[in-house]
C-alpha cells in the first residue's frame, strides 16, 4: 500500500480529497455504481496485463541475453514511455518510475511476473478505492 500512497501523492492530495481525478470507468455511460465497478475492474486488469506483457514477455525473455539490470531498464522504459503518451504529468511519471523499479526487482527476484502484477494491481486498487471513497 506504500506504492498506492505514493501514487495518491503523485495524483495530488487536494484533487484526491475532492474526488476529482478521472478514473478509467468514468468514460462509460451509466450510474455511479456502474462507473465505480468498471474503474475497479479496469485498474486490476491493467496491472495484470501490463506486467504480463512487460515483465513476463519482455523482461524475463531478454534477461538471459542482456542481464537483469538491463532487462529491468528496457521493460521500465517501455512502461513509462507508453504511459507518457497518455499525457501524464511529471509527478505521475515519477510514481510510475517507482512502480516500474519495484516491479522489475520483484520479477528478477522471483523469476515470475506474478509478484509484480499483484503489487501493481494492489497499488492501482488502493488509488482507485481512495478516490472513489472521497467522492462519497
Amino acid at each position: 500500500m506504500l506504492l498506492a500512497g505514493f501514487g495518491l501523492m503523485a495524483t495530488g492530495w487536494e484533487e484526491v480529497r475532492q474526488g476529482t481525478p478521472a478514473l478509467l470507468g468514468d468514460s462509460y455511460s451509466g450510474g455511479a455504481g456502474f462507473k465505480a465497478t468498471c474503474s475497479i475492474v479496469l485498474v486490476l486488469a491493467a496491472g495484470l496485463v501490463e506486467e504480463a506483457i512487460l515483465r513476463a514477455q519482455v523482461q524475463l525473455r531478454i534477461e538471459p541475453v542482456v542481464g537483469a539490470l538491463a532487462s529491468q531498464l528496457i521493460a521500465g522504459v517501455i512502461f513509462i514511455a507508453l504511459h507518457a503518451l497518455t499525457g501524464l504529468g511529471f509527478r505521475q511519471l515519477l510514481y510510475l518510475l517507482t512502480l516500474s523499479i519495484v516491479a522489475g526487482v520483484l520479477t528478477s527476484r522471483y523469476r515470475s511476473a506474478i509478484p509484480a502484477a499483484l503489487a501493481h494491481s494492489v497499488s492501482n486498487l488502493g488509488i482507485a478505492l481512495t478516490i472513489l471513497i472521497m467522492r462519497l
